[in-house]
């Protein structure tokens, strides 16, 4: 084989590669200007090469692997080519996403941007090819564990990750936010009359937790609205950085700061007053809860530079 060294770029209907090998004395660039052209110029350079310079390589033998020896690569992994800070370091790690699962009879399934493809084992350990073209999947294994792969034509690479940047954490403590969110706003409207009583903190520790509740909501519905919208590119590309999702990362921010209050708060509303004077037992457990789970939200967050209005 050959050495070649290259690099490839986009925008929104822009796409394009330059490759070149010093042995061969040969550089190719090829751009296109169409959105349905995306393929085109990683496929091109290589066509070139296998038509004049070499016959297309061989196409690896392929061969059974049961699903327990495939399922050391089964993971979830991120692309390393992304923004890494601010809201775009957000967004990469949600569109740079790929997950890799075992299917029974031991093929990989590699799910990247919404589409899924089949893999099945070579004779070379680590070595993928698809089922339904020569492209391969090449992994790198620390200690009997699939650390990182590289797709076709090898310009990136995807890592591991580890579990507080799984998509799945982050799902369950976000709906279990919002659910506490709207418990604490239903709890001011529907609160008997009794659980009403409250010492001086414990009513500034409840302003707090509704403020944080109403924050945590506004940035939630933010997010759904940006969301919604992210299939238009071109509003995305050139809206940069969205206002809802500017403001939803804002929300966050002070949400979460107002949850280190609340902490601290903690102790001194589990003391209360006078037992006519002071919340529930029930209600107490409810507080705690509550900041605890905005706290571990936040951190998370924090983790995926969410909290980060200023750096879209």
């Amino acid at each position: 084989g050959r050495r070649g060294y290259g690099h490839n770029g986009a925008t929104l209907w822009f796409f394009s590669n330059m490759v070149v090998v010093p042995d061969l004395g040969l550089g190719v660039f090829i751009a296109v200007n169409t959105d349905t052209g995306a393929d085109l110029p990683s496929v091109v350079p290589t066509a070139i090469i296998e038509r004049f310079y070499a016959p297309a390589p061989a196409v690896p033998v392929t061969r059974p692997l049961s699903p327990e020896a495939a399922r050391i690569y089964e993971g979830d992994y991120l692309g390393t080519r992304r923004a890494y800070g601010g809201l775009e370091g957000f967004i990469g790690r949600i569109t740079q996403r790929a997950e890799v699962r075992v299917t029974p009879d031991g093929q990989l399934a590699l799910l990247t941007d919404g589409r899924s493809t089949l893999w099945n084992a070579t004779e070379k350990p680590g070595v993928f090819q698809a089922s339904d073209s020569a492209k391969t999947l090449v992994f790198e294994t620390v200690g009997g564990r699939g650390v990182r792969f590289y797709p076709s034509p090898g310009f990136s690479a995807f890592e591991r990750i580890s579990f507080p940047m799984g998509a799945g954490l982050l799902i369950w403590i976000v709906a279990l936010s919002a659910f506490a969110a709207v418990a604490t706003l239903a709890g001011v409207f529907m609160r008997d009359r009794r659980e009403t009583r409250q010492t001086p903190t414990q009513t500034r520790a409840n302003l707090l937790q509704t403020t944080q509740a109403t924050l945590w909501l506004i940035a939630l519905c933010c997010v759904g609205v940006f969301a919604a919208k992210s299939d238009d590119i071109a509003w995305v590309f050139y809206g940069w950085p969205s206002g809802w999702l500017v403001t939803a990362s804002a929300c966050a921010l002070v949400a979460s700061a107002l949850t280190a209050v609340t902490l601290i708060m903690a102790p001194v509303v589990w003391r209360g007053g006078r037992r006519v004077d002071s919340w529930t037992t029930l209600r107490k457990l409810a507080f705690t809860y509550t900041a605890l789970l905005y706290a571990v939200l936040g951190l998370l967050l924090a983790y995926w530079n969410f909290l980060l209005p200023v750096k879209g």
